[in-house]
């Protein structure tokens, strides 16, 4: 999950920057696939990021100013159920866009 908020981090930044290069250099920067690329890119678009893409300078940027918001919040499992659970907590991932009215949700449970 920290993992997952870090690579939004970067990404948020690199698109910040105007310096991400094509989908495929991205990629390479990021070590995945570009497939992964396009999956990060249309997360934060479907929260209302705006994400655009230059042709010409060959980069993503926003095109509105504003923050990426991204929370890891850790909640107590109630009695009965974390007698089910090893561990006992709940994590969650949340991705909120710039005006911070959508909001993408991951939740694990640890084990």
């Amino acid at each position: 999950m920290i993992e997952k908020k870090d690579i939004y981090e970067r990404l948020n930044r690199i698109i910040r920057l105007k310096a991400t290069g094509n989908p495929k250099e991205l990629a390479e920067k990021f070590n995945v696939s570009e497939s992964t690329i396009y999956r990060l890119i249309n997360e934060m678009k479907d929260i209302g990021c705006p994400i655009q893409y230059d042709k010409i300078n060959q980069t993503y940027y926003y095109s509105e100013k504003g923050n990426l918001i991204i929370n890891i919040e850790f909640e107590a499992l109630e009695n009965e159920e974390s007698k089910n659970i090893i561990g006992g907590s709940n994590s969650f991932f949340k991705l909120s866009n710039f005006d911070n009215k959508r909001t993408y949700l991951c939740k694990e449970k640890n084990h």
